[in-house]
């Protein structure tokens, strides 16, 4: 395979090595430029407060004497020193008592802080001048940044040379040693690179005894354990990704921070996407799990599932939804259980069913029972109703019926009595027997009040005679209808 000169491996490993000698040795100079600076820039800061502190402590006795030439004559003392641009004093008033040095004085405003705020070569500051604790005045000094700024440009100028002079020598250095090392090195960079794009088939001549031929002896054994240990992991992925997709429960994965690993086939279908890609690397909470069933946003912070997965326990619910592709929602049972490596949570398995029928089932029993419960009550009413009814019926023949029997059974009792003599047999039967008409019909009025009693009382089990019954039945049936 033909190579240019940018993309050898010599060429490379010699841009590369002087690339870092560059960049470290700006780091460098940069590093160095910048202490120098900051040292310049913290020594005129502290000679210049200093010098403000100082002049500042002696001018009040000058104003509060009026002594202005002695103060002038002092500040010249003053301006003699190196750096020093300017000297102003006022009065309280702001009126001038002495300027020395350049025609320059700023205004309050452009007063800098530090000379690393400086823009115009002169480090203005400014202190109050006090005198047993009373204001006398102010006093303002302009420090020059030129003898700074040129030994910076000193200090600069020299470590780029030496810079360049390293850079020089790294890579003359680098040449040298890329051409004795990168001989066997581009066999070795051709073979990985077939690796890189999926050939394990390929190995390297052994025909060298030193380290590049050592290189290439591990590396065939590298291709060999490669070769082998990513057959077993495809065929151990293909198994579990047909056992995930033959389950109708719905699967899916996500790391410690609720980002989805992988799904199974019944996880998009349920969910409505057509691809992995759809949820693979994204945020699933955001994707299906955002809304509680009531249409309340469900903050990520509080989700069961991620809050189950940061403390390692499994979870199970089913009272919440999730949510498809076409922003549609639909009940979910599911059960989560974190995923466990070298004794750390890395994430969680999340497997759901759709419970829509199961709900419409649970929905259609809960109407049901209340139907029956309805039902229940319209027919206890009923029955208290009829109750009612049968209590007044019971009460009507109780004693509107009995009456009319006592008389008939009372008159027949009084004629048998007092007429008895003057009847023949045939009379005598038949009054003997209009009383034992009225004594049964009184009797079946009793059973009857009995009977009434029966569905309202507790049922209590004797044991009955039932040929008796029959026998006694049966005569009762002779003597009404003898044929």
């Amino acid at each position: 395979m033909h190579h240019s000169l940018f993309s050898s491996l010599r060429f490379r490993l010699i841009a590369s090595i002087v690339v870092i000698e560059v960049v470290m040795l700006s780091i460098l100079v940069l590093t160095n430029l910048n202490s120098i600076y900051q040292i310049n820039i913290d020594r005129l800061n502290n000679t210049a407060h200093s010098m403000v502190k100082q002049f500042s402590a002696t001018a009040g006795s000058y104003i509060a004497e009026v002594d202005y030439a002695g103060l002038e004559e002092f500040a010249a003392n003053y301006l003699g020193q190196s750096e020093l641009s300017y000297i102003a004093v006022t009065d309280i008033d702001g009126n001038p008592l002495v300027h020395l040095g350049s025609e320059r004085f700023p205004q309050p405003s452009q007063y800098e802080d530090s000379p690393d705020q400086v823009s115009d070569g002169v480090f203005d500051l400014t202190s109050e001048i006090l005198l047993a604790g009373r204001l006398q005045g102010k006093v303002v000094m302009g420090f020059s940044l030129a003898q700074m700024q040129q030994d910076i440009a000193t200090a600069r100028n020299r470590s780029i040379a030496i810079a360049i002079m390293a850079v020089v020598l790294t890579v003359i250095t680098t040449v040298l040693l890329g051409v004795y090392l990168t001989g066997g090195m581009k066999m070795l960079s051709d073979a990985a690179l077939q690796v890189a794009q999926g050939n394990y088939d390929i190995r390297l001549p052994v025909s060298r005894n030193d380290e590049i031929g050592i290189a290439a002896t591990a590396f065939n054994e590298m291709v060999y354990a490669i070769n082998e240990y990513t057959e077993r992991i495809e065929e151990d992925q293909q198994q579990i990704k047909l056992l995930m997709d033959s389950t109708s429960e719905a699967i899916y994965g996500v790391d410690i921070d609720g980002i989805c690993t992988f799904v199974n086939k019944s996880c998009l279908r349920m969910l409505g996407y057509q691809n992995e890609s759809d949820l693979l690397g994204k945020s699933i909470h955001e994707l299906i799990h955002h809304t509680y069933p009531d249409g309340a946003h469900y903050p990520k912070a509080k989700c069961a599932v991620r809050l189950a997965t940061l403390q390692g326990k499994s979870q199970h619910k089913d009272d919440e939804v999730h949510w498809r592709a076409n922003g549609t929602s639909f009940p979910i049972e599911y059960w989560s259980h974190p995923i466990h490596k070298h004794g750390e949570v890395i994430g969680t398995v999340v497997a759901f069913i759709d419970i829509t029928e199961r709900k419409h089932i649970e929905e259609e029993l809960h109407q049901y029972r209340d139907h029956l419960e309805n039902l229940v009550a319209e027919r206890t009413y009923e029955l208290t109703q009829l109750n009612q009814e049968l209590e007044s019926f019971s009460y009507s023949v109780s004693h509107d019926l009995r009456a009319p029997l006592r008389s008939i059974d009372g008159f027949s009792f009084a004629v048998l009595e007092d007429y008895g003599d003057k009847l023949d047999e045939t009379g005598m039967h038949y009054l003997n027997r209009i009383r034992q008409g009225s004594q049964m019909m009184a009797q079946l009025i009793d059973d009857i009040l009995e009977l009434s009693r029966v569905s309202r009382g507790e049922v209590k089990r004797v044991q009955v005679d039932l040929s008796s019954m029959v026998e006694e039945i049966m005569n009762t049936l002779l003597h009404a209808d003898q044929d």
